[in-house]
């Protein structure tokens, strides 16, 4: 045995080391290196893929293939650090296989964006060259993820980040390193994503996905999202940074999310799904409270938004479509929202219902804004009696209006109602057949 407790140097086969303190036993060919432990491991591979493993106490024990790293440890290869309370490290043919950590945190860069990772445990297996193979994080973990444009963050249960070995020449000299190609999360997942301030720039929504079962992939190179998937129902929120700008929250069975440059949302695909929208409370009329939540449901949901700035541009629901705001009601087989002039258009089946009455057409476009509504095609219309009729009205206020034209349009939030085409208006014995009839209920006249 030999043992010291002044500061001692190593050299080996596999690398070399110092410490404060140090003591070898060559009958069970065990180092202990006792405090301030800095070891450089080059195992079997290139120089450039060395690890920098310090910790406050350091035992190698030869036989077994394992470094043990107490009561703190942190391990550096390139830009990516592991800090962590215990680690161990497992040897095989004197290259690092395997390092296990306890309530680590890593951070990393790679071509100006910045990673950061941590977990309760944390485990990372490398390949022969000495670069990663595959991250796993267990209890509280996470995933931090920051560029230029926006910060994504990614907590879960459990997270296994896939990485594919690549080569490249650097100064002439060809080096190995880890490529980041999927990431699978699994329980109470969540990924985050939102903007990062700018001069002069508006920021966009921030984007929460909430599932059980969150899968990832990255483009290649792996510096930008490809696609986000729930393989269990989840939940995406966007949240306003702007206050002119509604909240919306969307649940689905299965959620998929193609994202184009910079990680901007570029489709957003959805089945079995419940929309909410809350407009912003600076559109809420004098003395009205803020505007009712707008909810709709339906079989699949598409979504597009503008490029490069995550801006909701246009929304496709069908199967089975379903829409509340308020008192106000709709049904169709198929439905765009059309963000920029804020109308929905409903096909196939169509029907608009309120307190006033009912409406059925092949194709009707609602105004969110305003609340008024064309429809074409087949129209039908119910409209009940106004509760508070006008003193000269030419209608019966105590009967339901009925009527059927080729087209129909309401203006100044349903009081003048237009049909044209075919009209033909009944309310008990009484009928009207035009050309075009026009209803003012305000005033309490029809002009035929």
């Amino acid at each position: 045995k030999v043992s010291t407790d002044q500061q001692a140097f190593f050299q080996f086969d596999q690398g070399e080391g110092k410490s404060v303190g140090a003591e070898y036993d060559p009958a069970t060919r065990e180092l202990h290196m006792k405090s301030q432990a800095d070891l450089l491991w080059i195992g079997t591979g290139p120089a450039e893929n060395a690890m920098h493993i310090e910790a406050g106490d350091l035992v190698y024990k030869e036989l077994e293939g394992k470094v043990y790293l107490s009561p703190w440890s942190r391990l550096t290869r390139g830009s990516l650090r592991i800090e962590a309370k215990n680690s161990v490290v497992t040897l095989i043919d004197g290259r690092i296989q395997l390092v296990e950590s306890e309530m680590a945190n890593g951070h990393g860069q790679d071509a100006g964006r910045k990673i950061e990772k941590g977990a309760h445990k944390l485990w990372a297996t490398f390949s022969e060259e000495g670069v990663i193979n595959k991250i796993s994080g267990n209890q509280q973990a996470r995933l931090v993820s920051l560029s230029e444009n926006s910060r994504t963050t990614v907590t879960s249960d459990n997270i296994d980040l896939h990485f594919t070995p690549q080569t490249k020449q650097v100064n002439g000299v060809q080096q190995a390193e880890s490529i980041l190609t999927s990431a699978l999360t699994t329980g109470k997942s969540v990924v985050e994503s939102s903007p990062l301030p700018k001069p002069g720039v508006l920021p966009g929504e921030t984007r929460i996905l909430r599932s059980d079962v969150i899968e990832m992939a990255m483009k290649p190179g792996g510096q930008e999202i490809q696609t986000v998937r729930t393989q269990t129902a989840g939940q995406v929120e966007f949240k306003p940074n702007r206050p002119d700008h509604p909240h919306r929250t969307v649940d689905a069975s299965r959620i998929i999310v193609h994202y184009g440059a910079n990680n901007a949302i570029e489709k957003f695909l959805a089945t079995g799904v419940k929309t909410r929208t809350d407009k912003p409370p600076i559109l809420a009329k004098k003395n009205a409270g803020p505007p009712p939540p707008a909810f709709t449901w339906s079989d699949e949901l598409s979504a597009s938004f503008s490029p490069g700035s995550s801006e909701l541009s246009r929304l496709e629901q069908w199967g089975h479509f379903r829409y509340e705001e308020g008192d106000r009601k709709a049904k169709a087989e198929r439905a765009l929202l059309e963000q920029q002039v804020n109308k929905i258009t409903l096909t196939d089946s169509a029907t608009v219902s309120d307190e006033t009455g009912t409406t059925s057409a092949d194709r009707i476009i609602l105004d969110q804004e305003g609340g008024d509504f064309d429809a074409a095609g087949n129209v039908t219309s119910v409209r009940q009696p106004d509760k508070k009729p006008a003193s000269a009205s030419l209608l019966d206020q105590s009967q339901p209006m009925q009527a059927k034209a080729g087209k129909m349009r309401t203006r100044d939030n349903n009081q003048r109602i237009y049909y044209d085409g075919n009209a033909v208006l009944w309310q008990g014995a009484n009928r009207i057949s035009a050309d075009s009839i026009e209803i003012n209920r305000r005033d309490g006249t029809l002009h035929a």
